[in-house]
């Protein structure tokens, strides 16, 4: 049994974000959230974040708000499912904007 002290951080690396929740590395999918993900996400705030319950062998599935913009993160190994579709795309490090 392990037990993780669960709670969202953010890691900052040459202008990039990326967010971990406990033992997770979370990422951003494209085809989970149904929209372009390639913007820049704000770093102006502290993320707040709704805890959601995981879809289709998700482990964790977390609605995150900052600045001003929502969008989905899930643990980085239920992400990229549809990698043969060249229109999907995920990412764990995401560019920033202040």
């Amino acid at each position: 049994s392990l037990d993780f002290h669960a709670r969202l951080q953010t890691h900052y690396l040459n202008g990039k974000v990326c967010f971990t929740y406990g033992g997770f590395v979370l990422a951003r999918d494209s085809a989970k959230e149904g929209k372009d993900i390639q913007s820049p996400v704000s770093i102006a705030e502290t993320p707040v974040f709704e805890k959601l319950a995981p879809l289709d062998g998700e482990s964790v599935r977390l609605l995150v708000r900052l600045g001003g913009e929502e969008f989905l993160l899930t643990d980085y190994a239920s992400c990229d499912k549809n990698w043969m579709n060249e229109n999907e795309i995920m990412t764990v490090w995401m560019d920033t904007v202040r």
